[in-house]
């Protein structure tokens, strides 16, 4: 005998959607870590992981772990491509002003 569910509990359907969409959200703030070409999969972890965040409510999630953590892994996947292109920038200005310096930096 199958007891009845509360009106409360959303359809089945909709839990599944709201797993996928949490691991999802973490796959792509993993590749978002890889600086420059993984600056588009952080933004789209941040954007998916607060509407899933506010989308989920009080609906218990068995993937929120994964969710909350791409929430935080993904501005860091921002902030790598940034300290990669600033390190980058300031390897080329150095070579371009003393080019005959070579790797070592000794002229």
């Amino acid at each position: 005998m199958t007891t009845p569910s509360s009106n409360s509990d959303p359809p089945a359907g909709k839990k599944i959607t709201l797993i996928n969409s949490s691991m999802r959200c973490f796959l792509f703030s993993l590749v978002g870590l890889i600086p420059c070409i993984g600056l588009p999969f952080s933004v789209a972890a941040i954007m998916r992981s607060h509407k899933m965040l506010k989308a989920a409510g009080s609906v218990w999630n068995p993937a929120g772990r994964y969710l909350k953590a791409a929430a935080r892994l993904s501005p860091l996947g921002i902030l790598s491509t940034a300290v990669f292109l600033t390190v980058a920038c300031m390897w080329a200005a150095n070579m371009m002003s003393n080019p005959t310096a070579g790797p070592s930096g000794s002229g």
